[in-house]
């Protein structure tokens, strides 16, 4: 796997985390990025119980995205790259 494609598998898994940290902490009343008055609403509403199944679907999409990424890697660790083009 190239360094790249590492930075890509990073990036792939730390944005759902985030998302799933942000749903997480206003289904526990933390008005995390929104307003206390955004935050009552929502508990009010129910939205953040949605929220929080979203998250968890969020957090096992991340988890299934580095999981592809370490297959990858160990695939590509017995395989020689060949480069192509300027090096």
């Amino acid at each position: 796997m190239l360094p790249r494609d590492r930075w890509a598998v990073a990036i792939a898994v730390t944005v759902p985390l985030l998302y799933a940290a942000t749903r997480y902490a206003w289904l526990l009343g933390i008005p995390l990025g929104i307003s206390e008055d955004m935050l009552r609403e929502g508990q009010r509403t129910g939205l953040w119980i949605a929220g929080a199944g979203l998250a968890t679907f969020a957090a096992v999409v991340a988890l299934l995205t580095h999981e592809l990424g370490a297959i990858a890697a160990a695939r590509d660790a017995g395989h020689a790259r060949v480069r192509t083009g300027p090096a």
